[in-house]
Protein backbone atom coordinates (compact mmCIF):
# COMPACT_ATOMS: atom_id res chain seq x y z
CA UNK A 1 0.00 0.00 0.00
CA UNK A 2 1.37 3.43 -0.84
CA UNK A 3 2.36 5.26 2.27
CA UNK A 4 -0.20 8.25 2.28
CA UNK A 5 -2.37 6.85 -0.99
CA UNK A 6 -5.42 8.90 1.08
CA UNK A 7 -3.10 12.28 -0.06
CA UNK A 8 -2.78 11.39 -3.46
CA UNK A 9 -5.48 9.24 -4.52
CA UNK A 10 -9.31 9.78 -5.15
CA UNK A 11 -11.90 7.30 -4.43
CA UNK A 12 -12.49 4.82 -7.48
CA UNK A 13 -15.95 6.30 -8.99
CA UNK A 14 -17.21 6.72 -12.00
CA UNK A 15 -18.47 10.93 -12.08
CA UNK A 16 -20.09 12.60 -13.96
CA UNK A 17 -20.78 16.48 -13.08
CA UNK A 18 -18.72 16.10 -9.79
CA UNK A 19 -21.07 13.38 -9.00
CA UNK A 20 -20.43 9.96 -7.84
CA UNK A 21 -22.84 8.09 -9.96
CA UNK A 22 -22.61 4.34 -8.34
CA UNK A 23 -23.44 0.95 -9.93
CA UNK A 24 -26.78 0.76 -8.43
CA UNK A 25 -27.63 3.67 -10.14
CA UNK A 26 -27.21 3.16 -13.53
CA UNK A 27 -27.23 -0.74 -13.95
CA UNK A 28 -29.70 -1.87 -16.68
CA UNK A 29 -31.91 -5.02 -15.28
CA UNK A 30 -32.37 -6.96 -18.18
CA UNK A 31 -35.59 -8.80 -18.28
CA UNK A 32 -34.93 -11.14 -21.62
CA UNK A 33 -31.76 -13.74 -22.59
CA UNK A 34 -30.90 -14.47 -25.75
CA UNK A 35 -31.30 -18.12 -27.02
CA UNK A 36 -27.05 -18.74 -26.56
CA UNK A 37 -27.83 -21.87 -29.28
CA UNK A 38 -28.07 -19.59 -32.17
CA UNK A 39 -24.74 -18.10 -34.02
CA UNK A 40 -24.60 -15.55 -36.57
CA UNK A 41 -22.36 -14.49 -39.08
CA UNK A 42 -19.94 -11.72 -38.46
CA UNK A 43 -20.55 -11.16 -42.39
CA UNK A 44 -24.18 -10.48 -41.51
CA UNK A 45 -23.28 -7.79 -38.87
CA UNK A 46 -20.08 -6.06 -41.00
CA UNK A 47 -23.00 -5.80 -43.99
CA UNK A 48 -25.01 -4.25 -41.20
CA UNK A 49 -22.44 -1.61 -40.70
CA UNK A 50 -22.42 -0.65 -43.91
CA UNK A 51 -25.43 -0.28 -44.34
CA UNK A 52 -25.84 1.72 -41.32
CA UNK A 53 -23.03 4.08 -42.61
CA UNK A 54 -23.76 4.34 -46.58
CA UNK A 55 -27.39 5.35 -45.38
CA UNK A 56 -26.95 8.18 -42.96
CA UNK A 57 -23.76 9.34 -44.92
CA UNK A 58 -26.16 9.92 -48.12
CA UNK A 59 -28.99 11.43 -45.75
CA UNK A 60 -26.09 13.82 -44.33
CA UNK A 61 -25.93 15.10 -48.07
CA UNK A 62 -28.77 17.13 -47.97
CA UNK A 63 -28.63 19.86 -44.73
CA UNK A 64 -31.96 20.35 -42.84
CA UNK A 65 -33.02 21.48 -39.85
CA UNK A 66 -30.86 23.46 -37.52
CA UNK A 67 -27.41 22.09 -39.17
CA UNK A 68 -26.06 23.22 -42.19
CA UNK A 69 -23.95 21.55 -44.56
CA UNK A 70 -20.98 22.00 -42.54
CA UNK A 71 -22.56 20.44 -39.61
CA UNK A 72 -23.83 17.37 -42.04
CA UNK A 73 -20.32 17.40 -43.59
CA UNK A 74 -18.65 16.78 -40.02
CA UNK A 75 -21.20 14.47 -38.93
CA UNK A 76 -20.71 12.53 -42.17
CA UNK A 77 -16.84 12.22 -41.76
CA UNK A 78 -17.54 11.17 -38.19
CA UNK A 79 -19.67 8.01 -39.70
CA UNK A 80 -16.89 7.57 -42.22
CA UNK A 81 -14.18 7.05 -39.86
CA UNK A 82 -15.81 4.90 -37.74
CA UNK A 83 -16.28 2.68 -40.77
CA UNK A 84 -12.55 2.68 -41.09
CA UNK A 85 -11.98 1.82 -37.65
CA UNK A 86 -14.47 -0.98 -37.41
CA UNK A 87 -12.47 -2.23 -40.71
CA UNK A 88 -9.16 -2.33 -38.29
CA UNK A 89 -10.81 -4.08 -35.85
CA UNK A 90 -11.67 -6.33 -38.04
CA UNK A 91 -7.94 -6.70 -39.33
CA UNK A 92 -6.26 -7.13 -36.04
CA UNK A 93 -8.37 -9.98 -34.72
CA UNK A 94 -7.37 -12.71 -37.13
CA UNK A 95 -9.33 -15.20 -35.43
CA UNK A 96 -8.36 -18.34 -37.15
CA UNK A 97 -4.49 -17.80 -36.65
CA UNK A 98 -2.40 -18.20 -33.38
CA UNK A 99 -2.99 -15.47 -30.79
CA UNK A 100 -1.14 -12.57 -30.97
CA UNK A 101 -0.86 -10.20 -28.33
CA UNK A 102 -0.64 -7.22 -30.27
CA UNK A 103 -4.86 -7.93 -30.79
CA UNK A 104 -5.56 -6.57 -27.35
CA UNK A 105 -4.51 -2.89 -28.93
CA UNK A 106 -8.14 -3.76 -30.88
CA UNK A 107 -9.64 -2.69 -27.54
CA UNK A 108 -7.95 0.57 -28.05
CA UNK A 109 -9.88 1.13 -31.45
CA UNK A 110 -13.20 -0.10 -29.32
CA UNK A 111 -12.59 3.08 -27.12
CA UNK A 112 -12.51 5.13 -30.04
CA UNK A 113 -15.62 4.00 -31.33
CA UNK A 114 -17.65 4.19 -28.41
CA UNK A 115 -16.64 7.73 -27.94
CA UNK A 116 -17.94 8.41 -31.11
CA UNK A 117 -21.53 7.75 -29.23
CA UNK A 118 -20.80 10.38 -26.61
CA UNK A 119 -19.57 12.70 -29.60
CA UNK A 120 -22.49 12.11 -31.72
CA UNK A 121 -25.12 12.21 -29.45
CA UNK A 122 -23.95 15.45 -28.13
CA UNK A 123 -24.00 16.75 -31.43
CA UNK A 124 -27.25 16.16 -32.61
CA UNK A 125 -28.52 17.72 -29.14
CA UNK A 126 -27.68 21.30 -31.15
CA UNK A 127 -25.67 21.88 -33.77
CA UNK A 128 -23.30 24.45 -31.91
CA UNK A 129 -21.59 21.41 -30.04
CA UNK A 130 -21.07 20.47 -33.61
CA UNK A 131 -19.10 23.84 -34.66
CA UNK A 132 -17.63 23.65 -30.73
CA UNK A 133 -16.28 20.22 -32.22
CA UNK A 134 -14.65 21.68 -35.19
CA UNK A 135 -12.92 24.93 -33.36
CA UNK A 136 -11.64 22.90 -30.57
CA UNK A 137 -10.13 20.90 -33.82
CA UNK A 138 -8.98 23.77 -35.31
CA UNK A 139 -7.08 25.73 -32.05
CA UNK A 140 -5.05 22.26 -31.57
CA UNK A 141 -3.84 22.77 -35.11
CA UNK A 142 -3.17 26.00 -34.75
CA UNK A 143 -1.72 25.76 -31.52
CA UNK A 144 0.92 22.77 -33.34
CA UNK A 145 1.49 25.85 -35.48
CA UNK A 146 2.83 28.13 -32.73
CA UNK A 147 5.04 25.20 -31.85
CA UNK A 148 6.53 24.80 -34.53
CA UNK A 149 7.25 28.40 -35.33
CA UNK A 150 8.08 29.05 -31.87
CA UNK A 151 10.94 26.38 -31.25
CA UNK A 152 11.94 27.29 -34.95
CA UNK A 153 12.05 30.96 -35.03
CA UNK A 154 16.19 31.41 -34.76
CA UNK A 155 16.88 28.21 -38.21
CA UNK A 156 17.18 30.04 -41.29
CA UNK A 157 15.65 26.77 -43.35
CA UNK A 158 12.47 27.69 -41.60
CA UNK A 159 11.92 31.13 -42.25
CA UNK A 160 9.24 30.61 -44.98
CA UNK A 161 7.25 28.16 -43.48
CA UNK A 162 4.98 30.48 -41.54
CA UNK A 163 3.05 32.40 -43.67
CA UNK A 164 2.12 29.15 -46.13
CA UNK A 165 0.87 27.54 -42.99
CA UNK A 166 -1.03 30.29 -41.22
CA UNK A 167 -2.97 31.12 -44.92
CA UNK A 168 -3.68 27.42 -44.75
CA UNK A 169 -5.23 27.74 -41.17
CA UNK A 170 -6.90 31.40 -41.73
CA UNK A 171 -9.02 29.92 -44.80
CA UNK A 172 -9.91 26.52 -43.12
CA UNK A 173 -10.79 28.40 -39.63
CA UNK A 174 -13.20 30.63 -42.41
CA UNK A 175 -15.04 27.57 -42.47
CA UNK A 176 -15.31 27.27 -38.77
CA UNK A 177 -16.99 30.19 -37.62
CA UNK A 178 -13.01 31.21 -36.42
CA UNK A 179 -12.74 35.33 -36.22
CA UNK A 180 -9.46 37.35 -35.90
CA UNK A 181 -10.64 37.66 -32.42
CA UNK A 182 -10.49 34.03 -31.83
CA UNK A 183 -6.95 33.58 -33.32
CA UNK A 184 -5.48 36.69 -31.33
CA UNK A 185 -7.24 35.26 -27.99
CA UNK A 186 -5.35 31.59 -28.68
CA UNK A 187 -2.03 33.93 -29.55
CA UNK A 188 -2.74 35.40 -26.48
CA UNK A 189 -3.09 32.82 -24.34
CA UNK A 190 -0.22 30.51 -25.89
CA UNK A 191 2.28 33.35 -26.38
CA UNK A 192 1.40 35.71 -23.82
CA UNK A 193 1.27 38.17 -26.19
CA UNK A 194 -1.27 41.08 -25.31
CA UNK A 195 -4.78 41.68 -27.47
CA UNK A 196 -5.15 44.58 -29.90
CA UNK A 197 -6.69 47.67 -29.22
CA UNK A 198 -10.75 47.20 -29.50
CA UNK A 199 -10.34 43.32 -29.49
CA UNK A 200 -12.12 41.15 -27.09
CA UNK A 201 -11.13 38.12 -25.74
CA UNK A 202 -12.93 35.25 -27.87
CA UNK A 203 -12.02 32.11 -26.07
CA UNK A 204 -12.25 28.66 -28.62
CA UNK A 205 -13.59 26.49 -25.76
CA UNK A 206 -12.90 22.47 -26.00
CA UNK A 207 -14.92 20.15 -27.05
CA UNK A 208 -16.60 18.28 -24.16
CA UNK A 209 -15.59 15.22 -22.92
CA UNK A 210 -17.79 12.18 -22.39
CA UNK A 211 -18.12 12.95 -18.90
CA UNK A 212 -18.67 16.75 -19.53
CA UNK A 213 -20.85 15.86 -22.58
CA UNK A 214 -23.58 13.63 -20.86
CA UNK A 215 -24.43 16.44 -18.44
CA UNK A 216 -25.26 18.46 -21.39
CA UNK A 217 -27.79 15.96 -22.94
CA UNK A 218 -31.05 17.59 -22.05
CA UNK A 219 -33.12 16.05 -25.02
CA UNK A 220 -33.55 12.37 -23.25
CA UNK A 221 -33.56 10.96 -20.13
CA UNK A 222 -33.51 7.72 -21.30
CA UNK A 223 -30.44 8.33 -23.80
CA UNK A 224 -28.70 10.23 -20.65
CA UNK A 225 -29.25 7.54 -18.60
CA UNK A 226 -27.60 5.04 -21.65
CA UNK A 227 -24.87 7.41 -21.84
CA UNK A 228 -23.90 6.89 -18.06
CA UNK A 229 -24.31 3.53 -18.10
CA UNK A 230 -22.12 3.19 -21.49
CA UNK A 231 -19.35 5.56 -19.64
CA UNK A 232 -18.45 2.77 -17.04
CA UNK A 233 -17.92 0.87 -20.38
CA UNK A 234 -15.84 4.19 -21.66
CA UNK A 235 -14.19 3.90 -18.65
CA UNK A 236 -12.97 0.37 -19.03
CA UNK A 237 -12.06 0.31 -22.17
CA UNK A 238 -9.56 3.30 -21.49
CA UNK A 239 -7.70 1.00 -19.48
CA UNK A 240 -6.14 -0.03 -22.62
CA UNK A 241 -5.14 3.36 -23.98
CA UNK A 242 -3.74 4.24 -20.79
CA UNK A 243 -1.41 0.95 -20.18
CA UNK A 244 -3.19 0.17 -17.09
CA UNK A 245 -2.66 -3.30 -15.92
CA UNK A 246 -5.57 -4.87 -17.30
CA UNK A 247 -3.65 -4.12 -20.50
CA UNK A 248 -1.04 -5.51 -19.32
CA UNK A 249 -2.31 -9.00 -18.32
CA UNK A 250 -3.67 -9.59 -21.36
CA UNK A 251 -0.77 -8.80 -23.75
CA UNK A 252 0.95 -11.42 -21.01
CA UNK A 253 -2.08 -14.16 -21.20
CA UNK A 254 -1.70 -14.07 -24.39
CA UNK A 255 1.52 -13.97 -25.39
CA UNK A 256 3.12 -17.74 -25.39
CA UNK A 257 6.19 -16.40 -24.51
CA UNK A 258 5.06 -15.03 -21.31
CA UNK A 259 7.25 -17.23 -18.32
CA UNK A 260 4.21 -17.95 -16.29
CA UNK A 261 1.75 -18.90 -19.42
CA UNK A 262 2.71 -22.37 -18.27
CA UNK A 263 0.50 -22.19 -15.88
CA UNK A 264 -2.83 -21.30 -17.46
CA UNK A 265 -4.46 -24.04 -19.58
CA UNK A 266 -4.27 -23.44 -23.46
CA UNK A 267 -8.78 -23.72 -23.69
CA UNK A 268 -8.78 -21.03 -20.81
CA UNK A 269 -6.78 -18.43 -22.60
CA UNK A 270 -8.46 -19.18 -25.72
CA UNK A 271 -11.77 -18.81 -24.09
CA UNK A 272 -10.66 -15.36 -22.48
CA UNK A 273 -9.09 -14.19 -25.84
CA UNK A 274 -12.46 -14.80 -27.63
CA UNK A 275 -14.85 -13.19 -25.01
CA UNK A 276 -12.75 -10.39 -23.66
CA UNK A 277 -11.05 -9.39 -27.06
CA UNK A 278 -12.64 -10.27 -29.97
CA UNK A 279 -15.86 -10.29 -28.96
CA UNK A 280 -15.80 -6.68 -26.71
CA UNK A 281 -14.01 -5.46 -29.50
CA UNK A 282 -16.00 -6.17 -32.03
CA UNK A 283 -19.49 -6.07 -30.80
CA UNK A 284 -18.47 -2.69 -28.93
CA UNK A 285 -17.32 -1.56 -32.60
CA UNK A 286 -20.57 -2.42 -34.25
CA UNK A 287 -22.79 -1.69 -31.27
CA UNK A 288 -21.40 1.72 -31.64
CA UNK A 289 -22.15 2.70 -35.36
CA UNK A 290 -25.63 0.85 -34.90
CA UNK A 291 -26.57 3.65 -31.98
CA UNK A 292 -24.99 6.68 -33.61
CA UNK A 293 -26.93 5.63 -36.55
CA UNK A 294 -30.09 5.06 -34.36
CA UNK A 295 -29.79 8.96 -32.81
CA UNK A 296 -28.42 10.46 -36.60
CA UNK A 297 -32.01 8.72 -38.09
CA UNK A 298 -33.69 9.99 -35.00
CA UNK A 299 -32.67 13.84 -35.25
CA UNK A 300 -33.03 13.99 -39.03
CA UNK A 301 -36.12 15.37 -40.68
CA UNK A 302 -38.84 12.63 -41.29
CA UNK A 303 -39.13 13.55 -44.78
CA UNK A 304 -35.17 12.35 -45.33
CA UNK A 305 -35.82 9.03 -43.47
CA UNK A 306 -35.43 5.74 -46.08
CA UNK A 307 -38.37 3.76 -46.59
CA UNK A 308 -36.74 0.84 -45.12
CA UNK A 309 -36.22 3.19 -41.43
CA UNK A 310 -33.37 3.28 -39.09
CA UNK A 311 -30.72 0.36 -40.98
CA UNK A 312 -29.61 -0.84 -37.98
CA UNK A 313 -32.57 -1.28 -35.89
CA UNK A 314 -35.58 -2.32 -38.46
CA UNK A 315 -33.80 -2.52 -41.51
CA UNK A 316 -33.67 -5.27 -43.40
CA UNK A 317 -36.32 -5.89 -45.92
CA UNK A 318 -38.77 -8.77 -44.83
CA UNK A 319 -37.42 -8.93 -41.34
CA UNK A 320 -38.37 -8.24 -37.96
CA UNK A 321 -36.72 -5.10 -36.59
CA UNK A 322 -32.76 -5.45 -35.92
CA UNK A 323 -33.13 -5.61 -31.93
CA UNK A 324 -35.68 -8.00 -31.96
CA UNK A 325 -34.19 -10.66 -34.91
CA UNK A 326 -30.75 -10.05 -34.38
CA UNK A 327 -30.13 -9.26 -30.76
CA UNK A 328 -32.97 -11.54 -29.57
CA UNK A 329 -34.49 -7.92 -28.08
CA UNK A 330 -37.99 -7.05 -27.58
CA UNK A 331 -37.83 -4.00 -25.43
CA UNK A 332 -40.12 -1.21 -26.93
CA UNK A 333 -38.33 1.53 -25.37
CA UNK A 334 -35.01 0.12 -27.93
CA UNK A 335 -32.84 2.07 -29.60
CA UNK A 336 -31.86 3.69 -26.02
CA UNK A 337 -31.97 1.05 -24.52
CA UNK A 338 -30.00 -1.19 -27.04
CA UNK A 339 -27.23 0.37 -26.24
CA UNK A 340 -26.41 -1.06 -22.97
CA UNK A 341 -26.20 -4.12 -24.80
CA UNK A 342 -22.71 -3.21 -25.68
CA UNK A 343 -21.72 -3.63 -22.16
CA UNK A 344 -22.82 -7.02 -21.23
CA UNK A 345 -20.64 -9.61 -23.07
CA UNK A 346 -22.71 -12.29 -21.35
CA UNK A 347 -25.56 -11.77 -23.89
CA UNK A 348 -23.59 -10.57 -26.97
CA UNK A 349 -21.39 -13.67 -27.18
CA UNK A 350 -24.35 -15.15 -28.65
CA UNK A 351 -23.67 -13.17 -32.26
CA UNK A 352 -20.06 -13.92 -32.23
CA UNK A 353 -19.15 -15.30 -35.45
CA UNK A 354 -18.29 -18.63 -35.50
CA UNK A 355 -16.05 -20.61 -36.09
CA UNK A 356 -13.81 -18.35 -37.84
CA UNK A 357 -14.38 -14.31 -38.42
CA UNK A 358 -13.24 -14.55 -42.07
Amino acid sequence: MLAGHRDILSPCVNRIGGMALRVSQYAHIHTTDFDHGKHRESKEFDRIANVCVTRVTEALKTPGGPFNQMHCNQLADIFTSMAGTHRGIRRMLDFEGPIDPQSVDALLLARVQLEGVFSVCLMLEDPRYVTAYVQDHWRKQYVEYLIAKEETKLLARYQGFATPELQRLVILGSQFGITPAHIQTVDAEELGMPLPAGVFETPIHPFPTPRKGIRKIVSSPEKKRMLERLYAKYVYLSSFAHGLPQANLFKNMFDSRFPNRKFVRDSDVKHSYEHRVVGEAYITSFMSIAQCTARAFGALPKHRHHRGGVPCMGATRGSKPFHESRLGNTDPEAPWRIGVMVTSPGRLSAIRKRPTWR
